[in-house]
Order: C-alpha cells, then sequence, then structure tokens
C-alpha cells in the first residue's frame, strides 16, 4: 500500500487513476482490501446475516474497530444498531467524518437516523451518477428526508450530554 499523498500531488495522482478507463482506483481499492486482510481489521458485524442486506456491495463493509453504531430506539426488542459507515479521522480530530454506502431503499430510515443521531450538517456524495448501466438519483434520499423523519417523531437523541426530540407534524 501507498503511502499518504503529498497534497500537492494528489491532482496528478487522481488523474493517474482515472487512465485506463479508472484502473487505477480499482488496483488502489484492491490494494487497500489486501492491507485490510492483512492487518486483521475485521468486519463480522457487516458479514452478519441480519446484515448482509444492508450492504449495497458484498465487498464493501464497515471494519468493526471505528464502524458507526446507531443508538437503541425506544421499545425496541432487540439492538438494531448496525449501518454501513466507518468513522473516519480528520487532521488532529478523531472520528471527525462518516464515510458511507449511498443507502439503499431499504436502509433510508437506517441512514437518516445515522445523520441525525451523529448531528451530520453537510453530505457529499463521491459516485458516479451512473451504477450498473442506471442512472442514480442524488436527490432520491433527499426527497425521502419527511417520510423516514416521521418515524422518530418525538424520539429523543442523546446528543453530547443533552438530548433532543425531532419535532416533526403528522
Amino acid at each position: 500500500m501507498k503511502q499518504a499523498i503529498p497534497a500537492h500531488l494528489f491532482q496528478k495522482h487522481v488523474a493517474e487513476l482515472h487512465a485506463d478507463g479508472d484502473i487505477g482506483f480499482t488496483k488502489e481499492y484492491e490494494a487497500f482490501q489486501t492491507v485490510a486482510v492483512q492487518e486483521d481489521y475485521p468486519a463480522e458485524h457487516s458479514q452478519h446475516p441480519e446484515n448482509q442486506q444492508k450492504n449495497r456491495y458484498l465487498n464493501i463493509l464497515a471494519f468493526d474497530h471505528t464502524r458507526v453504531r446507531l443508538q437503541p430506539m425506544p421499545g425496541q426488542k432487540k439492538c438494531v444498531d448496525y449501518v454501513n459507515a466507518n468513522f473516519i479521522d480528520g487532521f488532529r480530530k478523531p472520528r471527525a467524518y462518516i464515510g458511507t454506502q449511498g443507502p439503499l431503499p431499504s436502509t433510508f430510515d437506517t441512514f437518516w437516523r445515522m445523520v441525525w443521531e451523529h448531528n451530520v450538517h453537510i453530505i457529499v456524495m463521491i459516485t458516479n451518477l451512473v451504477e450498473r448501466g442506471r442512472v442514480r438519483d442524488p436527490f432520491l434520499v433527499f426527497s425521502l428526508v419527511p417520510k423516514c423523519f416521521h418515524k422518530f417523531k418525538s424520539y429523543k437523541l442523546p446528543q453530547r450530554g443533552n438530548s433532543k426530540s425531532l419535532p416533526l407534524e403528522d
């Protein structure tokens, strides 16, 4: 695995990855997966039978040691804390960012619950708008916000020592 790319070389590095139909991105990702296996970064929660259908791809898993955990919901009989997402350290700030997959229709609620619970203010979509020959609608996720949050009406979430409730109307 390569070392960090200096900022002044980043644009050149990305251009090289784009060469030959973006094959460089595939090779770099495969190298990353190899290192993850060699250094024993387990992803057991991602591979649990109840969670597998929540993963967009079979080979993109949330590492257990940095995965984002969701809070239990009131009245929930079993703990359903899985979302395919990992915390990412920033410059001098641990857990500064969250990296996650684009939500599936069946995981929209979970995605927005994560956004709310972790007080996310900015969402950046870094992907192609065409997946497996189909055009993605990046606004579909955002158009479903009210429908998803409706389920969390009156739900109090712990936030930095306080609790916040989500004031939504019927």
